[in-house]
């Protein structure tokens, strides 16, 4: 038996994504995020505190909530991501959208996780 192309995907980590007919503000606001991850991550180096890291928070915000409320979380995100945080594993709650993104488990455990006395 051979796996669909979805069930490829969701191995792979592929998160569903809203369309622009579906939800275009979250389109729009996937926009900025999937540009910074497209171009400017490669020139940055690896320095996130969190897992998921920023930007995947982000997306994953956007798809499972409304924009104003994926704003905020994002934005409270960043207010978090800075030396004086001890960052960790946070994903972002469940929204009206959740059952639309399957969170996948993290493989190996945050560095922060691994780093704590």
């Amino acid at each position: 038996m051979t796996a669909s192309p979805a069930q490829i995907q969701a191995e792979k980590g592929w998160q569903p994504l809203p369309l622009p007919w579906q939800r275009p503000l979250a389109w729009l606001l996937l926009l900025p995020i999937r540009a910074y991850r497209r171009w400017l991550t490669r020139w940055l180096p690896p320095a996130c505190r969190f897992h998921p890291s920023c930007a995947h928070y982000a997306v994953l915000a956007v798809a499972q909530h409304r924009p104003p409320v994926a704003v905020g979380l994002i934005g409270w995100r960043l207010l978090r991501c800075q030396p004086l945080c001890r960052g960790g594993i946070d994903w972002p709650r469940p929204g009206p959208y959740a059952h639309l993104v399957q969170r996948p488990l993290p493989l190996w455990p945050a560095p922060s996780e691994t780093d704590r006395p």
